[in-house]
């Protein structure tokens, strides 16, 4: 995006170099505005060259991280604009978001099942103490035997109980362990979504300023500047200042959009969960 913005400001500048030397083959304005163009011209091209060539890199950087060759062709799958979008309909209050990526996250149901099987390995040690109960009912044919017999047989907890009660004490520490496991994994979960959400509303607001009024602006901006160019009514150096403002408006634009979608991705890692999975919401 960076690219075609750089891009599309060389255009531009061709297009104001054009008009300045009909100005100058007009004798409207000395050949030194020429050379100020031709040099802010060459400037941009040169940065158009380094971007794409950091590029480049970035791509050769990414398939040797993949274990791929590194001239292999890169194709970006994901869906930039629909992120955006989702990002953007992200406007309900803190809490009522974060409970709802709470209720979604695997590691903290992971951690509920593990704190739940404890209470029940604690339950089941405290029965230890109860008596035990045997009924058995069987048929017997052996020689002069030959009935129904019935057997009832009850087991009563032998050391009053010094090993259940070893074992009700191990068992409750382990449910203490996992309680304040528990409430340690939900507390640092929630922290990181919080951090991660209130980045993304400050970002929100700035992508939002940028595209509803800096980048606007500074597009009408070079408009008027290239009217008044033609009618006389502003100089090289205005015109020139607007262009690189105007350049300058849109590298700074897709930097926090970066940003913005990459605090995106921070939120997915911290919440377990796709954004994209919460349209619905």
């Amino acid at each position: 995006q960076i690219i075609a913005g750089i891009t599309a400001t060389v255009d531009l500048l061709n297009q104001f170099l054009d008009i300045a030397i009909v100005k100058y083959q007009t004798g409207s304005i000395p050949y030194s505005e020429i050379i100020r163009i031709k040099t802010e011209l060459a400037k941009t091209k040169n940065e158009l060259i380094e971007t794409r060539n950091g590029q480049l890199i970035q791509e050769q950087e990414f398939n040797i991280l993949l274990g791929q060759p590194a001239n292999q062709p890169v194709v970006l799958i994901t869906d930039v604009p629909l992120l955006r979008a989702n990002l953007l309909q992200i406007d309900v209050s803190t809490d009522t978001f974060i409970a709802e990526l709470l209720n979604r996250n695997i590691t903290i149901k992971i951690t509920q099942l593990a704190f739940a099987q404890s209470q029940s390995q604690k339950s089941l040690a405290q029965k230890g103490l109860y008596p035990d109960y045997g009924i058995g009912i069987y048929h017997q044919r052996s020689g002069l035997a030959n009935g129904w017999t019935a057997n009832i047989k009850m087991t009563i907890p032998l050391y009053f109980g010094w090993k259940q009660t070893g074992e009700i004490k191990e068992t409750t520490a382990e449910t203490e362990i996992r309680q304040i496991e528990l409430v340690t994994v939900k507390n640092k979960i929630t922290g990181a979504i919080t951090k991660t959400y209130n980045t993304i509303k400050a970002l929100k607001e700035q992508v939002q300023n940028y595209e509803q009024i800096i980048l606007p602006e500074s597009a009408d901006g070079i408009k008027t500047g290239i009217n008044n160019y033609q009618t006389g009514q502003s100089e090289t150096f205005g015109l020139l200042d607007l262009y690189r403002t105007y350049k300058s408006a849109q590298i700074e634009y897709y930097k926090i959009l970066y940003s913005y979608l990459s605090a995106g991705a921070d939120l997915e890692i911290a919440g377990e969960t796709s954004i994209i999975a919460l349209d619905d919401h």
